[in-house]
């Protein structure tokens, strides 16, 4: 239930961020919302206070007993704790309003776009003395990893899952079409020639975000397919280089694929590839290989129906990424932060809380897949692969060709990297609604206005 209560449709992720603004500050026992750091109790006087973001809505009575039973488990084993739930979960509209006015909670569930920001603006603790002492540190991928540090190496949030932007396709219609659905494309050249094939009548062969940031999110992802970057250092200076060969290049591809192959479709606003994909109406999409257990539960369909692939390149081997991390407010008391570093790891990385989760699951009839392996390797992953192939029943071969990728997460951009995509997002929409569009002269405009934005952040 606990992956269920938070599962990001990366297909559609910056929808799924409005969809979990706060919808009121439940807690667990009696009392108010609490100035979240201002609320440790002293150990003298009882066990330290640890306020958590992500316990279920009371509308949500199997979630939330959960969740519930869960704390009771912890400070079971952790008695010199108490944790505190709210009923609150991440959204950057709100977050950094409720930071100023203290009443963040000590430990916040983010996502990989966070970080970075919160890093250079001091909105997150120092975590690196905790989070080297877990004994699955050395599992961590460096993709996940750089994601959480900053200056001089230090550590400032707790990966506790991630995924790489993949190629999500519908395995029937490669069939249809005469691909080989265990072979994906490889390159931006076999990519753009499967999705032409793939088009037909009330099929495109591949559907693209373009609004809420995603379009930006997107184009960057393919950018860095590509071995491309959005800043770079300029002689000692931060300068967007997003108008690079590369980056006209990319978004090239964009138009070559809408007006010249026609196997992207005429719908130019798009905020949603996960529906299209699931009713058979796209054949190829960017997404997750979370998704895939996710479109078969939601729409009722055999579990062979989709697959998923690494993202084709074009001389780059990197990609963007996302997922889950806890950060812990840099207003906590030492105690507080180590309470709250030990709670994300009796919560997500117990073995026996992952197998009760993987039970629930499996007794709902749900569809369950393999994890992703962007975030952990080494010991950690084998044993919850050890654990889920009891329960797992989407086939191992639908992934495989994901799995065996060796793709490198490449992370957003470190400065205001959703004023980028807002900035983005009318660019990528160009290229599919003009076909006089001029890639240059939009990125040039792109660039000259974000370095505005830069030069602001960075002064």
């Amino acid at each position: 239930m606990e992956q269920e209560m938070f599962h990001t449709r990366t297909m559609g992720r910056r929808n799924f961020l409005k969809g979990t603004t706060a919808v009121g500050a439940g807690l667990i026992g009696l009392g108010s919302l609490i100035a979240a750091c201002d609320s440790a109790t002293s150990a003298s006087s009882g066990p330290t206070t640890i306020t958590v973001t992500d316990m279920p809505a009371e509308s949500d009575k199997a979630n939330l007993a959960a969740f519930k039973q869960q704390v009771l488990a912890f400070q079971k084993q952790f008695p010199q704790y108490k944790i505190v739930g709210h009923n609150y979960y991440f959204d950057s509209k709100t977050y950094y309003a409720r930071f100023a006015g203290g009443q963040a909670e000590n430990a916040v569930r983010v996502y990989y776009t966070e970080p970075q920001y919160m890093i250079s603006h001091h909105f997150v603790a120092d975590i690196t003395d905790q989070i080297k002492k877990w004994e699955h540190f050395k599992d961590l991928t460096p993709g996940a990893l750089n994601v959480v540090t900053g200056p001089q190496g230090h550590i400032y949030g707790f990966p506790i899952d991630g995924y790489k932007l993949a190629l999500v396709y519908n395995r029937k219609l490669f069939q249809k079409a005469g691909l080989d659905p265990d072979k994906p494309p490889q390159t931006w050249d076999e990519f753009m020639g499967y999705a032409k094939q793939l088009t037909g009548k009330g099929v495109s062969g591949f559907m693209e975000l373009t609004t809420n940031n995603q379009g930006g999110w997107h184009y960057t992802n393919w950018l860095y397919t590509a071995g491309g970057k959005v800043e770079d250092m300029v002689d000692g200076k931060l300068k967007c280089v997003v108008n690079s060969p590369t980056g006209v290049k990319t978004l090239q591809m964009y138009k070559d694929m809408r007006w010249r192959d026609k196997s992207i479709g005429d719908n130019v606003v798009v905020s949603d590839t996960y529906h299209p994909l699931g009713q058979g109406k796209v054949a190829m999409v960017i997404g997750g290989s979370d998704e895939l257990a996710s479109l078969i539960n939601d729409f009722k369909l055999p579990l062979d129906t989709f697959g998923v692939g690494p993202m084709p390149t074009n001389g780059g081997n990197g990609c963007l990424g996302g997922g889950n991390i806890w950060i812990f407010n840099p207003k906590c008391t030492p105690e507080q932060i180590n309470g709250g570093v030990e709670w994300v790891k009796f919560k997500y990385f117990d073995m026996k809380n992952f197998e009760d989760d993987l039970k629930t699951q499996k007794s709902q009839g749900k569809a369950i897949g393999f994890p992703d392996n962007a975030a952990f390797g080494g010991q950690l992953l084998e044993q919850r692969m050890a654990i889920l192939k009891k329960y797992a029943n989407i086939p191992e071969e639908m992934t495989q060709p994901y799995y065996s990728a060796k793709q490198e997460i490449v992370p957003e951009p470190a400065i205001q990297s959703q004023t980028y995509y807002a900035l983005m997002d009318p660019v990528v929409q160009k290229m599919l609604s003009d076909p006089n569009a001029d890639p240059q002269k939009e990125l040039d405009t792109v660039a000259q206005t974000f370095q505005d934005t830069i030069d602001q952040a960075t002064m």
